[in-house]
């Protein structure tokens, strides 16, 4: 996410870690989206399992996730055409859908569960369980949760501890 701020569902304005990044030095205050991890230190992550109750806004994120476009593979003559054309009459490039939009289903919520930073669902992770052992197959981050540090190495940190 390249822009600076947005507004959340409470309309509140939020800064993004871009913008946080831009200022260049933290500034303690524990920020939401901040890239330095004062935040991530300061309150950790939580989790909670998706029942009927938050099963929407998991969705949203798989959504999002799932709908992602990308280019669609072309020959380096057909780029360099395409790109001609691009140059010439504006960007056309052709698009695909990589993956088809999944539906969570009610028999598999127990194998997902929300991740929150200060209170805020930030993401959702699908879990991967090996015996007693719990840990992480996947993991969906909202877009302004994006880029601000939270690897899937991070989460699985304060998963498996949690």
């Amino acid at each position: 996410m390249n822009s600076l701020s947005y507004v959340n569902k409470s309309g509140d304005h939020v800064f993004t870690s871009h913008y946080h990044r831009k200022r260049g030095s933290c500034c303690k205050s524990k920020c939401l989206h901040c890239p330095f991890g004062t935040t991530i230190k300061a309150y950790g992550l939580t989790f909670s399992e998706v029942t009927s109750k938050n099963e929407k806004i998991a969705q949203e994120i798989l959504d999002h996730h799932k709908s992602k476009v990308e280019p669609v593979a072309e020959s380096s003559a057909e780029a360099f055409t395409m790109d001609l054309f691009g140059k010439a009459f504006g960007n056309s490039s052709r698009l695909k859908k990589e993956k088809e939009t999944y539906f969570l289903k009610t028999e598999e919520f127990n194998q997902f569960e929300l991740i929150f930073l200060k209170g805020t669902v930030c993401g959702l992770l699908k879990k991967k369980v090996i015996g007693k052992v719990k840990g992480i197959k996947e993991c969906f981050l909202l877009p302004e949760f994006s880029d601000q540090g939270l690897s899937k190495d991070l989460i699985e940190s304060f998963y498996s501890a949690y």
